[in-house]
């Protein structure tokens, strides 16, 4: 995980302001979902994903990738575009 150095308050109702900076870098915009993860005193905030980043669609076989939400099938397309490549 990655110091930022940047810290904000919660207001009365509970809210917080994700620095303009930092939405940038993750390519979060306006509209955009997020969902909360909780672990012992932390929460992780991470863009919402019901589907394959590839496919688009929504399967109970979704698997995560350096962050990447990626379907078995378009797993297994990416692996054989891999194994062709190393063949040739």
């Amino acid at each position: 995980m990655k110091v930022t150095g940047v810290t904000r308050p919660i207001d009365t109702l509970g809210r917080v302001v994700i620095p303009k900076e930092l939405r940038r870098q993750l390519n979060w915009n306006e509209e955009d979902r997020v969902e909360f993860f909780v672990e012992n005193d932390s929460v992780t905030i991470k863009k919402y994903s019901s589907g394959c980043s590839c496919c688009k669609r929504v399967k109970s076989d979704l698997k995560e990738v350096d962050g990447i939400i990626l379907c078995k099938n378009c797993i297994g397309k990416f692996k054989s575009l891999l194994e062709d490549e190393n063949e040739n």
